[in-house]
């Protein structure tokens, strides 16, 4: 229900494969993809309010995933644009992370009480080909019975307008 502005930027708890993750899976979620976005504003029939936002370089080949939804109800006319423009920000990077923590130890900080969903967090995996250095939203969260979190994680993170 706080979608985009809920959450905390806490560096101090950043994550990193062989630091404080045990394990990890990155998929491309489809999904939840995007390069389309059409907001409509209240209403129906011809005369209802829409804005819309496009980029047909997020995908390959200029593929074109398009997402339609109704603005919350109240939504100012002239918010829609901004609104459109924020979801194909998000949707428009569609990969997702999950990582297994291991309990924090020496001079780490211990995320569990502390990391909620919406907060951003710095990950680094790298592994192999994949290298993963960035600013990644914690959209999913469970915690084990020895204290190790479950994270599942967003590469995008909505802009506060």
């Amino acid at each position: 229900t706080h979608y985009p502005r809920r959450g905390r930027h806490l560096p101090e708890y950043a994550l990193e494969l062989g630091r404080n993750i045990a394990d990890f899976s990155w998929t491309f979620q489809g999904e939840e993809a995007a390069s389309s976005v059409i907001v409509l504003g209240s209403g129906n029939g011809s005369d209802r309010e829409e804005a819309s936002a496009i980029d047909s370089s997020n995908f390959a080949g200029g593929l074109t995933l398009e997402e339609v939804f109704v603005a919350p109800p109240d939504t100012k006319i002239d918010s829609l644009a901004n609104i459109a423009a924020e979801r194909l920000f998000v949707t428009s990077s569609p990969y997702i992370v999950a990582v297994k923590t291991i309990p924090a130890f020496g001079d780490q900080k211990d995320p569990v009480g502390i990391l909620q969903v919406g907060d951003t967090v710095p990950l680094k995996i790298e592994y192999g080909a994949l290298s993963i250095n960035d600013t990644y939203r914690v959209i999913r969260m469970s915690i084990g019975p020895d204290d190790e979190l479950e994270l599942v994680l967003n590469l995008r993170v909505a802009v506060e307008t």
